[in-house]
């Protein structure tokens, strides 16, 4: 555990004993001895035989080693960080933590392994604060408003950089990251920095170290090890003038001045924290915990995260009561709310006093517009996709909790992705994208039909609206991945019992995730025109959608002539089954070549994903009181003129949206019945998400894209 174990003995340090005087008991050296520059040594206790010790680790050493006199004076002032709030300068004896839960030397005491591994993703999670909120659990949002320094500046971009960070840009990353890292080193030694500089330089230090320390790159570890004494110096230096700077700070307002102060006790806690959890994880073992336990908090975090005005009315201007580490942790009861990566949930996450707040956490992907072209398109538009972590959801009533084991793309979600003007809902920032995913339940919420039913493989429904009937009851804001609705993109999701489905027993998740956007945008399709034996049927390029009707129209007896744009191509939808098939490359013409085969009449159904590009040769090849179903819009806008065919030989456009729950059960059915598997272009794994978005959008890929969640 990350707290101090102690004796209940309170005995003088070596040396006032020998030279019988008062002790303090502060440790790890005393007042006395800090004074005069003396040794301070306490005497070790006996160890204790409690059972929950880590019998597994030599217990010869010391959860907090002594200090050797090589050891710079300055970790000892770790223990001076000024602990009075706003505008309280008489500090009573009851907040007076110089002396109180002053502890004799500590016995060893252990952490668990979740609790490591909870602390580091609390860390990681400072990143995505920072990069989107502009704060962080040790930086005041009201702290860089206004002229932003440089400092400052550098860190909000080497912490974008680093969240956006692929395999191929990763070398690019840490470059400009050691880069910063120097300029920020030779900044300390060419000026006399005041405190304010100190206290943003420990808090780039220290965003920089979490990066390094547990990115996971051995060399940027080595990096980071080798400069802990300068983000131990910096922090003992804010530590020991912070005080003065707040006294000498009159022409702040108290809320400025609370702000550093209360900025300046978090972010001396933060740096000690983030090596301790890195020491435990190399050595299984740190040497903080003395410092830890006697370092002030604030009883109440609320006025963290207040207004102003609203600070100054819950406060008074005064800033909230102060008590130990030590403390925090033993009055804590367990019964207020705490979100991840707040600085509070850090504190007791690292304590076995309680268990983690959030022991359980899922990555989810979001997206947040950086590139400005809002365009499919653009060739920077990976650059809106990024990672995060947020706690594991639960299920209410009359819903169920599945963790998602697949995803697959459509075009819709490139769209979504750009919040480009061509879908008809804007993005909001932090959105889950993707409306497809497959995957198995793994709790329910009370009432839940699905309580039989944990473990199974289930397909979720982009649609929240259109279980069966009219098409008029869709709204695209209730459409997964878009709007207000997260997506698929996630390792856990909750989803009402209406919209879920059993997936098909003979198709993988990845399989199984490839259904719903083709699939049942193709059902959608067949059954405008009732398909059967008797129904000739026209498809345009090898897509998600365009497979999926080939193979769903041949299972009902469907003649099916295939386009492509190349003979590859053609050979896949053959295997599918298609009974004819035509290169628009060579035969530009198709809508002729189609009449051709049909022998001047018509087809009865064509599904168009071209757009107004492809619309003219779709009309022209229906038969009359044929139906051409628009599915997509792949092709650049354009004129268009087919009034005259339209009105003169019956045909009907019929605009196709998203897919029924009926229509999604019929095609598991089908599925099941002539065991049909969806064509699966290209597979990627959790962590090339992005790429699998840059394939999508090259427009080159027969069949789905389907990821691996």
């Amino acid at each position: 555990m990350f707290v101090h174990q102690s004796s209940t003995r309170r005995k003088a340090c070596v040396t006032c004993a020998q030279a019988k005087r008062r002790c303090d008991l502060r440790f790890p050296r005393c007042s006395r001895c800090m004074d005069r520059g003396f040794d301070c040594e306490y005497a070790i206790p006996p160890k204790s035989t409690a059972g929950s010790r880590d019998q597994s680790i030599d217990q010869s050493l010391t959860w907090a080693s002594p200090r050797t006199n090589e050891q710079s004076v300055q970790d000892t002032v770790l223990m001076r960080l000024p602990v009075y709030d706003a505008l309280e300068i008489d500090i009573s004896t009851k907040y007076d933590l110089f002396y109180i839960n002053s502890f004799p030397y500590p016995e060893r005491a252990t952490i668990r392994q979740e609790q490591v591994d909870f602390c580091i993703l609390q860390f990681k999670d400072i990143i995505l604060q920072l990069v989107h909120q502009n704060r962080a659990p040790f930086i005041h949002h009201d702290s860089y408003l206004d002229r932003p320094p440089v400092a400052y500046q550098d860190l909000l971009g080497i912490s974008a950089m680093y969240y956006q960070k692929t395999p191929q840009n990763q070398s690019i990353t840490f470059s400009m990251l050691d880069s910063r890292i120097a300029s920020l080193v030779r900044s300390s030694k060419s000026s006399m920095w005041s405190t304010k500089d100190y206290l943003l330089g420990v808090q780039a230090m220290i965003i920089y170290q979490i990066i390094r320390l547990f990115d996971g790159n051995i060399r940027q570890r080595a990096n980071a090890e080798a400069q802990f004494g300068i983000l131990e110096t910096w922090a003992s230096q804010l530590h020991s003038t912070s005080n003065i700077y707040y006294n000498q700070s009159d022409s702040e307002s108290p809320y400025q001045r609370w702000i550093f102060i209360e900025s300046a006790r978090r972010t001396v806690t933060m740096a000690i924290m983030v090596q301790a959890i890195y020491s435990i994880l190399k050595d299984g073992f740190c040497t903080s915990v003395p410092q830890m336990t006697t370092l002030p908090v604030s009883v109440n975090g609320a006025p963290w995260d207040a207004t102003e005005d609203t600070w100054w009315e819950t406060t008074f201007g005064l800033g909230g009561e102060l008590i130990t580490y030590q403390d925090f942790l033993t009055q804590w009861n367990g019964g207020q709310a705490l979100y991840a990566g707040t600085y509070e949930s850090i504190l007791l996450g690292a304590s076995s006093k309680k268990p983690p707040p959030t022991s359980k956490m899922s990555l989810s992907y979001q997206i947040n517009i950086i590139d400005p072209l809002h365009s499919h398109l653009s060739p920077n538009l990976l650059s809106n996709l990024s990672i995060k972590e947020s706690p594991i959801p639960s299920p209410g009533p009359n819903s169920v909790l599945i963790r998602i084991r697949a995803v697959s793309l459509n075009f819709r979600d490139l769209l979504c992705l750009a919040d480009s003007p061509l879908y008809p809902t804007r993005t909001p920032p932090g959105l889950i994208p993707c409306s497809d995913g497959a995957g198995e339940i793994v709790s329910v919420g009370p009432g839940s039909k699905w309580t039989d039913s944990i473990g199974d493989a289930v397909i979720v429904l982009m649609n929240r609206d259109w279980i069966d009937g009219d098409v008029d009851v869709v709204s695209m804001e209730n459409n997964l991945g878009s709007g207000t609705s997260n997506g698929t993109l996630t390792q856990y999701m909750v989803v009402q019992d209406p919209w879920v489905i059993r997936a098909p027993k003979n198709l993988s998740f990845e399989e199984a995730a490839a259904l719903p956007g083709a699939a049942g945008t193709a059902m959608n399709v067949l059954q405008s025109v009732s398909v059967g034996k008797r129904t000739t049927v026209v498809t345009q390029g090898t897509g998600g959608v365009s497979c999926a009707v080939i193979q769903y129209a041949a299972a009902l007896g469907a003649r099916v002539i295939a386009t492509s744009s190349t003979d590859e191509k053609l050979q896949i939808a053959k295997k599918l089954g298609a009974s004819e098939l035509i290169n628009y490359n060579t035969t530009p013409d198709w809508a002729e070549e189609v009449l051709r085969l049909t022998h001047g009449k018509g087809v009865d159904l064509v599904c168009d994903v071209g757009g107004s590009g492809t619309l003219e040769q779709s009309v022209k090849a229906l038969r009359q009181g044929g139906t051409a179903c628009l599915v997509g819009f792949l092709t650049a806008p354009k004129p268009v003129d087919i009034l005259m065919s339209l009105i003169t030989e019956a045909k009907t456009l019929k605009g196709i949206l998203v897919y029924s729950k009926a229509m999604l059960s019929r095609v598991v059915a089908l599925t099941e019945e002539h065991d049909i598997h969806p064509y699966l272009g290209k597979v990627y794994n959790w962590e090339d998400a992005p790429q699998a978005f840059e394939q999508m959008r090259q427009q080159n890929t027969v069949g789905k894209i389907a990821i691996k969640v």
